[in-house]
């Protein structure tokens, strides 16, 4: 495995994960998640300077028979940011060939995607059912803002495709003392029609007063 991916062991040597997260290191308090974890779970912390598949290929090569991965990363309608790379569709395709043999190597696979609207609208819907047809993995994205509710978010994954596993990453616990959402930062483009149908929330991450929207609707 690349020695660059940070690894957290919880167990002692010679013991074995069922799932591993992925946690993208610019997502606001992401030491707080790394170290909370439930037990069962290897944390990996993503190089934002890499593509994000060739991490989790890297990764996955080491196990076998994986329940489930959880890919922490900000997100946007139909895609997951990490840095200055994107998974969308077009990168589904481009790999589909390496995503295929996921699935060989963990039949039972569940993939989890925390980033904010992942699975919102059409384009959202679109990359979700592409990934799935690629794994043949269960897969649970949300089409809303994923984290604290002060901000507007939920931790319900609301869109579902198969039977993906029902225990997030992080106890109830966790999950309430994060303050937090895992919202993408947006591009001048990413406020149109097309992307964001007729209804849409504007949502600041970091909860402070640094940003303004100005427009036309």
């Amino acid at each position: 495995m690349d020695r660059q991916l940070e690894q957290t062991n919880k167990y002692a040597s010679g013991s074995l994960w069922s799932q591993i997260a992925f946690i993208d290191p610019s997502i606001d308090d992401y030491s707080v998640l790394t170290a909370t974890c439930a037990a069962n779970i290897q944390v990996i912390i993503l190089d934002s300077s890499k593509s994000v598949v060739s991490q989790i290929d890297e990764a996955l090569k080491g196990e076998n028979y994986l329940e489930a991965i959880h890919l922490v990363t900000h997100g946007k309608p139909g895609e997951l940011r990490l840095g200055n790379h994107a998974l969308n569709r077009e990168q589904l395709d481009r790999y589909s060939s390496l995503f295929k043999q996921w699935k060989e190597r963990h039949p039972a696979l569940s993939i989890l995607l925390y980033g904010c609207n992942v699975a919102a609208g059409e384009r959202g819907a679109r990359f979700v059912e592409r990934l799935h047809e690629i794994t043949e993995a269960a897969i649970a994205a949300s089409t809303r803002a994923v984290g604290s509710h002060l901000l507007g978010g939920s931790w319900e994954l609301d869109f579902k495709i198969g039977q993906p596993i029902s225990d997030l990453a992080w106890s109830k616990a966790v999950r309430d003392r994060y303050h937090f959402v895992f919202s993408d930062p947006f591009a001048s483009d990413d406020f149109n029609s097309s992307s964001l149908g007729t209804n849409w929330t504007f949502i600041n991450p970091r909860g402070d007063s640094n940003y303004s929207l100005t427009g036309t609707g």
